[in-house]
């Protein structure tokens, strides 16, 4: 499958678990999973949707082990979390905080990949003005110039 399209299911899944969890909260007016359902949003609907803009925008930063290794870490750790979270605020700490701590580290790590991945999609990009080997008029990098060339 292609990982634009994946990041952007996953953010609609987490989002509308996350959006549940506010409507929940809602109904019974008890907020204590309020932390939860934030991290939920931004990590899942928010963080997910921006992951599958980037690789749908540069599809060649998709290609690879890194960056389903940064899909998978971040999927997990979101989860894993958030889960993590939930149980601290809901008074199982002892339990759940190391749950709470590993989905942390590897939301984390996962963040660190993305941001190399980033960086090495984009390091070709034009800087100040000067364009990349891709930016060139087609007659500079010997490219046809088509039907009115």
């Amino acid at each position: 499958m292609n990982l634009a399209h994946l990041c952007l299911r996953t953010a609609v899944v987490l989002g509308f678990i996350g959006f549940s969890m506010g409507f929940g909260m809602g109904i019974s007016q008890d907020f204590s999973l309020a932390p939860a359902h934030a991290h939920m949003n931004l990590l899942g609907w928010v963080s997910f949707a921006l992951y599958g803009a980037f690789y749908a925008l540069i599809p060649q930063a998709a290609v690879g082990m890194l960056p389903r290794i940064h899909y998978i870490l971040a999927s997990v750790g979101t989860v894993v979390m958030v889960a993590g979270i939930a149980g601290i605020y809901l008074g199982h700490g002892a339990t759940f905080e190391p749950l709470a701590i590993g989905g942390s580290i590897a939301v984390y790590g996962s963040f660190i990949l993305f941001v190399f991945i980033v960086f090495r999609a984009t390091r070709q990009a034009s800087l100040f003005g000067k364009p990349s080997v891709s930016e060139e008029p087609a007659e500079a990098n010997g490219a046809a110039q088509g039907v009115w060339g």
